[in-house]
């Protein structure tokens, strides 16, 4: 009873899961410049525009995954799916941060941060 407890539990944070990035997800363009990123050592892209890109590179927005499918959220939300699965969250690159002086001047850009 103990194991069939768990799997109840797992059934409904994973049903929390999807009903999370489902109902919070943005709505994405059709076509658009392409985010790139990576996902479990693949290279891949979506289409997004330019409030989607800026949410994206600030972290105001992350990019969660639910079915081989990739959704993007607000950042409140992925952190309630972190709580409950942090897998099913990709890991986006810290960068922008300059470590030569002389270069802080000059801005980077987001599609070139990896």
């Amino acid at each position: 009873s103990a194991r069939q407890r768990e799997g109840e539990q797992r059934r409904a944070q994973r049903a929390e899961i999807r009903q999370l990035i489902l109902d919070h997800a943005e709505k994405r363009p059709s076509h658009g410049e392409p985010f790139h990123f990576a996902d479990q050592g693949r290279v891949l892209s979506l289409p997004v525009d330019a409030r989607l890109r800026r949410g994206l590179a600030t972290r105001k927005l992350r990019l969660a995954t639910w079915e081989k499918r990739y959704y993007i959220v607000s950042a409140q939300t992925a952190e309630k799916i972190g709580q409950r699965d942090p897998s099913h969250l990709v890991a986006l690159p810290s960068g922008g941060e300059i470590r030569d002086p002389a270069y802080t001047e000059f801005e980077v850009p987001d599609d070139l941060v990896w």
